[in-house]
């Protein structure tokens, strides 16, 4: 029997005998992910839903994802606020961030600019990348807040470091331009051809627009 059979059978044992909620989680993301077993989105929500039921904010965040995607389960954006929001309010920051992505696309929720700054920022706070570029974003576009260069170049670069290609290409875009720092070539290219090499066709264009001009 291999290392993750037993695993798998001692995560079983664990939820069928003790209700465990950690136990159900982690069985579950096996099932969604197909890990050591066949990948099978039912089981994985059935686990979750136990586990989320005792207040496992990680079980709540999948379940509310399943939800959202529609995988496993019937797709209802109402379940997945529902779930979403209570495990955000336990501090998850993924749920925190998704949140913050329905009030942007209004899936079962109305648009709301105000929550979507709420919610980015909480998950942002978190070391969040994905929220740390949408709040630069934000601030960049004037969305629901004033228009603010140095938030941007701040967000931009939190998120940038951690390598999210997107913020990458995004903060070499300010340094070519001066936008919120001193225009610096060297900077942009060194933030081109981070974003570059994780396949980011943007920071290809911008980095041979530079090279060429």
């Amino acid at each position: 029997m291999s290392l993750d059979q037993q695993a798998i059978n001692q995560l079983v044992q664990l939820t069928d005998e003790h209700s465990t909620a950690i136990a159900q989680n982690q069985l579950g993301t096996r099932h969604y992910r197909g890990q050591a077993m066949t990948q099978n989105y039912e089981e994985a929500a059935r686990y979750f839903k136990l586990a989320a039921a005792q207040g496992n904010a990680s079980a709540q965040y999948n379940l509310g994802v399943m939800f959202q995607e529609g995988r496993g389960i019937a797709k209802e954006y109402a379940l997945a606020y529902k779930w979403l929001k209570l495990a955000a309010d336990q501090g998850d920051a993924d749920a925190q961030y998704s949140l913050g992505r329905m009030y942007l696309y209004g899936q079962g929720v109305e648009h709301d600019l105000a929550e979507m700054l709420k919610w980015f920022t909480l998950a942002a706070n978190q070391g969040h990348a994905s929220a740390q570029f949408n709040l630069g974003v934000m601030y960049d576009f004037g969305q629901g807040v004033p228009r603010n260069t140095e938030k941007v170049v701040k967000w931009w670069t939190l998120a940038a470091k951690q390598g999210n290609a997107i913020a990458q290409c995004s903060l070499g875009r300010m340094y070519q331009y001066g936008r919120g720092v001193v225009k610096d070539y060297q900077k942009a290219v060194s933030w081109y051809r981070l974003a570059e090499k994780q396949g980011n066709t943007m920071a290809q264009f911008h980095l041979h627009h530079l090279q060429t001009s």
